[in-house]
Parts: structure tokens; C-alpha cells; sequence
């Protein structure tokens, strides 16, 4: 079992008390670069219209891509504040910032308490936090409160539960899949952002979705599949025979050109009242 086999969705939820967080940074960056991400995340900049002299705020920046690409919006008179729960990820944000002169700040901070002043931002942006948060209606007010009347908030997540796998046993796929969404915090989070915002006094709020699909003959060989094989594995869902049968299934999937992969993400945006 390798170092990423050893990693699960709960992991990003820790990642200052994880001791394979550099495997977390690297399985970020290649998430991000994929093209369904940089797809939804362009749709999702649209529906911030952040603007010259706003200020915005990012919550669970990570190793803040969105935060200096909102800084180069907003510009000199605005400021982008880059939130995150990881000071790892904090210190790497730093890292990655040399343009020293961007409006730009990091802090460390907790979706569901923001040490923020109320009504303080134009627009607020949090993407694939709620997936990690076991009470996410606490986090959506909390971007409510930050924001100012008539400011946009979007929030993106993945949504664990669709997600689909073609090449091996169904039945053996279906509990790897239900197990993989189970080690999540809130799993099924990117369905319920709609029910979120109406909670949150958002009314009609707007949806885009994207789907990440796959059928790169080399995945099966390496993360998430080996991941969650072994998450399987280790937690009494599949046998050890079981899920090195899995594995192979998908392998033998990818020679006869058989294998395909998708799981969905959503960008939700409204208005604050």
C-alpha cells in the first residue's frame, strides 16, 4: 500500500495533523488542473462578478489559486482574504504568492465560526469545504453573515453519490463508492446546496453543474481507485481478495477499452437579502 492509498476524503478535513498532508497538497493540484474544475471554477467567477475595489473573501483557500486569481480582478483598491482551516496549506499559499504586491491576505479560520465582521465583504466564494463540514447550514450562515445585502456568495462541492464507475462488479463498485462517500464528512453535500441557500433565505438560487469523466486507461492504477480500494479494504467493506479483484476488473476494463469514470461537482450563487 502506497502513501495516496492510505489518504481518504476525511483526511482534507485534518490536514495539519495528517502525516501524509504533502500527498493532500499534490492530490489538490492535480484535482484542480482538471478541466471539469477549471471549467466550473470559470463559471463559478462569473457568478461572483467580483469587481474592480471589491473585497472578497475565500473560504477554504487552500493553497489559494482562486485567491490570487480574484486579486488580479479586484485589483489595488480592493483585497481578497484567503481563508483555510490548514495552516500547511496556509504556509503554501504564502509560498505560492511571490507577487508580493497583489491584494492579498491568509488567515487561518473554521467555515462554521468566521472571525469576520458582519456584512464585510462584497462577495464570498467557498468551494469543496462543505463536503468536509459535519454541520454545513452553520457554514452557509456564515458566509450569509460575512457578505453584505445585495453581495453574491457561490459555494462549490463535489457530490460523492453521483459518482460512476463502469468496468468492474456493480455490486463491488456500489459499496466501494458508498464507502469512498462515507469517509466525508457530508458526502452528498453538492445536492444539498440548493436546500442550503432557501435555508439560508436565498431564493432561486442559480446551479451550474460539471462532471468530471474519465477513461484514461492509467487511472485505475493510481488515486483515487487504489485509494479507495484500500479505504475499502481497510474498513471491513470489501476483503482483501475482494478488492484486489475490483482493481484488476477495472485494469481489464481499461485493455478492452471498457473502463469510464464520472462523478459530479456543482457551483451554487444567489444574492444575500
Amino acid at each position: 500500500m502506497t502513501t495516496t492509498d492510505r489518504l481518504t476524503l476525511a483526511g482534507f478535513n485534518a490536514v495539519d495533523t495528517e502525516p501524509h498532508a504533502a500527498a493532500l497538497v499534490a492530490a489538490l493540484d492535480e484535482l484542480t488542473s482538471l478541466p471539469a474544475v477549471l471549467r466550473l471554477r470559470a463559471s463559478a467567477s462569473e457568478l461572483l462578478a467580483p469587481q474592480s475595489g471589491h473585497h472578497v473573501v475565500d473560504v477554504g483557500c487552500g493553497t489559494g489559486t482562486v485567491v490570487r486569481a480574484l486579486a488580479g480582478i479586484v485589483g489595488p483598491t480592493g483585497s481578497v482574504l484567503g481563508i483555510d482551516a490548514s495552516e500547511i496549506m496556509l504556509a503554501e499559499a504564502h509560498r505560492r504568492t511571490a507577487d508580493r504586491s497583489l491584494p492579498v491576505e491568509f488567515r487561518r479560520g473554521d467555515v462554521t465560526r468566521l472571525d469576520l465582521d458582519d456584512a464585510g465583504f462584497d462577495a464570498t466564494h467557498c468551494e469543496r469545504v462543505f463536503q468536509h463540514v459535519d454541520a454545513p447550514e452553520a457554514g452557509m450562515a456564515e458566509l450569509v453573515r460575512v457578505t453584505r445585502p445585495g453581495g453574491r456568495i457561490v459555494v462549490i462541492d463535489t457530490d460523492w453519490g453521483m459518482h460512476a464507475i463502469h468496468g468492474a462488479d456493480p455490486r463491488l463498485t456500489s459499496r466501494v463508492v458508498e464507502c469512498w462517500a462515507h469517509t466525508a464528512a457530508s458526502g452528498w453535500s453538492g445536492r444539498r446546496l440548493p436546500a442550503l441557500f432557501a435555508d439560508a433565505g436565498i431564493s432561486e438560487p442559480l446551479v451550474v453543474a460539471e462532471t468530471l469523466t474519465s477513461s484514461d486507461s492509467h487511472r485505475p492504477f493510481a488515486p483515487p481507485f487504489t485509494t479507495m480500494a484500500a479505504t475499502a479494504e481497510r474498513t471491513g467493506v470489501l476483503s482483501p481478495d475482494e478488492a484486489a479483484t475490483w482493481l484488476s476488473q477495472l485494469a481489464d476494463a481499461t485493455r478492452r477499452g471498457h473502463f469510464f469514470w464520472a462523478v459530479t461537482m456543482f457551483a451554487v450563487a444567489g444574492r444575500r437579502p
